[in-house]
């Protein structure tokens, strides 16, 4: 199940799925999609779905980054901050990154929001570069106490 890459055609299947990294280095995964039916919505299955992902992430693994959220709207938005995630960014950013969201796990807290002042093409590094890793380097996740 979790064995599955999502495409755009995958929007309608019947069953739920994750589309999301299985990393083995580094400290972050990635959540690219979470999709249930929706005559199966309401009933739980996206959180116990995405709870045993989680409980699968190797140790090293301090948080999770969601993409964006803009699929669902605010429904999507709401589903994942019950999950406990928080705005991953603030400051001027590009659309991309607006709906990213981020969520301490293995024990570790929320990060500190990540302040992006980057126009255009200047963004990206913020979700995949340097400066993403410079800020945590600055701003460290303690584990929860």
């Amino acid at each position: 199940m979790f064995d599955s890459i999502a495409g755009y055609e995958d929007i309608h299947k019947d069953e739920p799925y994750i589309d999301a990294d299985e990393p083995t280095t580094g400290e972050v995964a990635h959540v690219y999609m979470l999709y249930v039916p929706p005559h199966k919505r309401g009933r739980g299955i996206g959180g116990e779905l995405f709870r045993k992902w989680v409980i699968g992430l190797p140790s090293n693994i301090k948080r999770v980054r969601l993409k964006a959220v803009t699929l669902g709207g605010s429904d999507a938005l709401s589903f994942w901050k019950r999950l406990g995630f928080t705005e991953a960014f603030c400051g001027v950013i590009h659309d991309e990154i607006d709906g990213a969201l981020v969520l301490g796990v293995n024990g570790y807290e929320n990060p500190v929001v990540e302040y992006v002042q980057a126009t255009g093409d200047e963004y990206r590094h913020w979700i995949e570069g340097d400066d993403d890793v410079r800020h945590f380097h600055k701003n460290p996740q303690r584990k929860a106490g």
